[in-house]
């Protein structure tokens, strides 16, 4: 989708979400959500699956714009697998918690069996690049699930640690919805009408951190913002 016009907003003051309250939750979604109404978006893509399993309900009944989330959207491969398929999903706390995956993966597929695990510990040994400390710890999590075929991240970080779950469960077939929520926001898109002239990709973010700017310009965001709270 080169044509369109991207803001992405980073609430990296608030990170991580994991392990805060629902309502501490809902006030940073409903937040971030009212900004881009206020920037007139045609669709608002939930990339976090904290905010999509909290807000899911939240956010389709309090707002008049098209969503695309980690779990309407992300957890559609579900539909495809064969009765009796084990899947066990990671996640934050918060996530597991609420446990919204376990009633999509219900609805697209009853005949699977669901395990989920909260790994409170992996999200902030990713973002500080430990990837010895996640080796360290992965096996408290997922050793007891050893009969899973399929493994879900239930988390956006969870994919920068793909390779190290290879290496230590070369067995487990892992799963990132975000490559099904991308899927679903084109076809979303296509229905709406894509943009005919391009504009500068934005990024806002809530907290001075000239890696993530730094990270953003790579990825194609000319422009970055300061959304003070």
């Amino acid at each position: 989708m080169p044509q369109e016009n991207f803001i992405y907003f980073a609430d990296n003051l608030n990170s991580p979400f994991g392990d805060k309250s629902i309502e501490q939750i809902l006030a940073i979604n409903d937040r971030i959500i009212k900004y881009f109404i206020s920037q007139k978006v045609k669709m608002i893509v939930i990339a976090c699956n904290t905010s999509s399993a909290l807000a899911i309900d939240h956010n389709s009944t309090s707002y008049d714009v098209p969503f695309v989330d980690m779990l309407n959207d992300g957890l559609r491969f579900a539909k495809e697998l064969t009765e009796g398929s084990r899947v066990g999903i990671i996640a934050t706390q918060a996530t597991v918690n609420s446990e919204s995956y376990l009633k999509i993966l219900a609805k697209y597929n009853p005949k699977i069996k669901v395990f989920q695990q909260a790994t409170p510990e992996l999200v902030p040994l990713i973002e500080a690049g430990n990837m010895e400390g996640v080796k360290e710890v992965l096996p408290k999590y997922l050793d007891p699930y050893v009969i899973m075929e399929h493994l879900l991240y239930g988390c956006s970080h969870y994919p920068h640690i793909d390779g190290i779950v290879h290496d230590l469960y070369p067995n487990l077939n892992t799963i990132d919805p975000a490559m099904y929520v991308a899927k679903s926001a084109y076809e979303k898109l296509k229905r709406i009408g894509f943009s005919s002239k391009k504009k500068p990709n934005i990024l806002c973010y809530t907290k001075e951190q000239p890696s993530l700017i730094k990270m953003a310009k790579n990825l194609g965001f000319s422009k970055h913002k300061l959304i003070k709270r």
